[in-house]
């Protein structure tokens, strides 16, 4: 048995306890103004009891630990918010920024288009004006300066969104390592304390400071183990773990530099390409604003670029001017370099490959003929076993001359139209003109003759059937070292070449290459073949709208051909038809096949997709605005200083202190009564 616990003992006890309490409310209250500082409380306990001879008697207080208010969810919530926050406040903000540029009523596309298709209009019904000439060439470089100007906002945009994202990525680095250090500062704190009860609150309050910093930069999920947190993003890769972190870098893999968004980990000696994994933040709505909005903007105004400058230089290059029969086959736009051979003709995309790793080289096109291809001059011999769009064209006997069998194999071909949609008609004597919207697929069936026709086997491709066909999308041509794929970066589409098609791909000639989506992919072998794991990145429009430029200069506007026939000066036909794209549907193919669109249908429709997309992302700002206040709320509600209650406490825990002291005075007392009494 022992004896009783002294009372000098429980006041120094009571003293110290209420002391560390007084201390940790004076602490909360210095720190209400910390962002991140969560309310600490001096957790007591009693002392064991010591048993007496009169039984167990109290042997005072101690302060057992210093803890912190925290709740797990409500904190993953506010981190979750804050995420979301971020991702759709960088998404509208750049969204907005783009539905200003394509919207703005006066330096948008429209009043360019219309205001170009009007001076066709006013030279149409005088065609050998000069001064109505010179105006439609002065409008046709409005229109190209309009569509450049445009891309170039864009581009700005773009780069806008590379420059922040390079900071973000420097600012997420730099959380992570401070993260890290954190940790590991935690770990050596904690040292002894297998219980990881006893923890220095500060450290764990700036801890999760800096994951909620992180959070606003791009969506994270945390697993905390044994004292650390680890940072995971995407689909699990760990930006930290323990006392160590992976930093990202912003790099554009084989895409060309500048213009492709990738985002990367840096795994060892690996990086690991993360972009489509990221969601959340600032990045998060950076990738989706790029993917989503920016790409598909510049692809779409570049679309409307090339269907312009194609189906206008197509009617162009078919018609006349005033210089006479010489005065024809002449672009109004440029675009890119046309090549004709056969009677076949295509423009060559500028800048269509966006990137490739690979030595072979690619060549994206579309083809000029306008619904019509001439052939010839005709053979002298008989014609069997043609067929035209897959439909027999019956045989056709030799005439006594070379333009009597002209006619004889154009009779024939008009006798099927029904069926081919193909007619014929003969031209300079001896030539055979195909003419039909779509394309016209050659074939010769076993045994067949049909050299005298002047065709080859083949398709040969109309502009119409290309143009409906075009989208706004990205294409990758990959091989596996077996097989050529052409994938839709967008949909993800996926093409397997067949064997017959590899060889088309690899042939150079004006009705060799494969088709896709409306364009032809012609591959250049000569300095070597594709290998294995190699790829081309195919962005046919990307850079469409800032590669158009007018190739018509002001001394040449007496080749603007206003006619369809030579030596017809006075003749508007041609010019008539130029006029009619303004209007024409003839993009966009629907399920039927038949174009579903026009130049400012489309660019409408761009219009009022970024104008949705904004929207939204507004509405969804503004509500992620609003959860996120009440995501704090919830946490401050919880963990932080409440200056009322730390009052209360303040004079609880003083009143507390002084009694200590009073206890303590009394021991005195009593201790100096017994001296005296000795």
């Amino acid at each position: 048995m022992s004896a009783s616990p002294s009372i000098l003992g429980l006041g120094s006890s009571a003293l110290n306890a209420y002391r560390s309490a007084l201390a940790v409310t004076s602490n909360n209250i210095s720190n209400v103004g910390v962002d991140g500082y969560s309310r600490q409380r001096a957790d007591l306990t009693m002392n064991d009891a010591m048993q007496t001879y009169a039984g167990y008697m109290g042997n005072g207080v101690e302060t057992a630990e210093i803890s912190r208010t925290y709740d797990k969810f409500l904190t993953s919530n506010l981190n979750t918010a804050s995420s979301s926050f971020g991702h759709y406040d960088t998404y509208h903000s750049y969204a907005s920024t783009i539905d200003e540029i394509v919207a703005d009523p006066e330096m948008g596309m429209t009043p360019a288009i219309n205001s170009f298709f009007n001076s066709l209009q006013d030279l149409s019904t005088a065609p050998t004006s000069v001064p109505a000439r010179q105006v439609v060439q002065g409008e046709g470089e409005a229109l190209v300066s309009r569509f450049n100007t445009l891309h170039r906002e864009m581009q700005t945009v773009r780069d806008q969104t590379l420059e922040e994202m390079s900071a973000i990525v420097e600012k997420i680095n730099g959380i992570s390592r401070s993260i890290a250090d954190i940790n590991i500062q935690i770990a050596n704190a904690s040292a002894g304390n297998t219980s990881h009860t006893k923890q220095p609150n500060e450290l764990m309050d700036q801890r999760d400071l800096l994951v909620k910093e992180i959070s606003e930069y791009i969506g994270v999920t945390t697993l905390d183990q044994e004292g650390m947190t680890s940072v995971m993003i995407g689909k699990g890769q760990s930006l930290v773990t323990g006392g160590s972190f992976n930093e990202l870098d912003l790099g554009n893999s084989q895409y060309q530099a500048g213009d492709s968004l990738k985002l990367f980990m840096k795994m060892g000696k690996h990086n690991i390409d993360i972009t489509s994994a990221i969601k959340g933040g600032a990045a998060g709505g950076i990738v989706d604003f790029t993917s989503e909005i920016l790409n598909p903007a510049q692809n779409s105004l570049g679309r409307i670029a090339v269907t312009l400058s194609a189906t206008f230089n197509a009617h162009q290059r078919g018609g006349f001017g005033l210089g006479g029969e010489t005065d024809t086959g002449k672009n109004f736009f440029d675009m890119g370099q046309v090549t004709t051979s056969g009677g076949i003709s295509s423009m060559a995309l500028e800048s269509a490959v966006g990137s490739s790793n690979s030595e072979a080289k690619l060549t994206v096109s579309i083809p000029m003929n306008n619904s019509e291809v001439t052939v010839g001059p005709v053979g002298a011999d008989a014609v069997s076993g043609l067929a035209l769009n897959g439909f027999l064209v019956q045989p056709s006997t030799a005439g006594a001359t070379l333009v009597e069998t002209a006619a004889n194999i154009a009779e024939k071909i008009n006798a099927e139209s029904s069926k081919t949609n193909v007619t014929a008609e003969v031209v300079d004597g001896n030539k055979i003109k195909l003419i039909s919207k779509e394309d016209i697929v050659v074939s010769m069936q076993p045994g067949g003759d049909i050299a005298a026709t002047g065709l080859e086997e083949g398709t040969y491709r109309m502009i119409g059937s290309s143009i409906k066909s075009l989208t706004a999308d990205d294409y990758a041509l990959t091989f596996d070292g077996s097989n050529y794929t052409i994938t839709n970066q967008m949909t993800k589409e996926v093409r397997v070449l067949t064997n017959d098609e590899a060889v088309q791909l690899k042939n150079p000639n004006m009705m060799g290459g494969v088709v896709h989506d409306g364009l032809t992919f012609q591959m250049n072998t000569y300095y070597g073949d594709m290998k294995e794991g190699e790829l081309i990145l195919v962005q046919p429009s990307r850079r469409a709208a800032q590669d158009i430029s007018m190739e018509m200069t002001a001394s040449e506007i007496n080749s603007i051909a206003a006619a369809d026939k030579v030596n017809e000066p006075g003749s508007n036909v041609n010019l008539l038809n130029m006029i009619s794209l303004q209007t024409e549907k003839m993009m966009t193919a629907g399920a039927n096949g038949l174009a579903t669109t026009g130049l400012q249908d489309s660019y409408g429709q761009l219009i009022a997709d970024i104008g949705v997309q904004t929207h939204y992302a507004d509405i969804n700002r503004t509500s992620q605005e609003a959860i996120l206040r009440n995501a704090q709320s919830s946490r401050d509600n919880n963990a932080a200083v409440n200056l009322d209650e730390e009052a209360a406490n303040l004079m609880k825990y003083q009143q507390m202190y002084q009694a200590s002291t009073r206890i303590i005075s009394m021991a005195d007392e009593l201790f100096k009564a017994v001296l005296n009494a000795v």
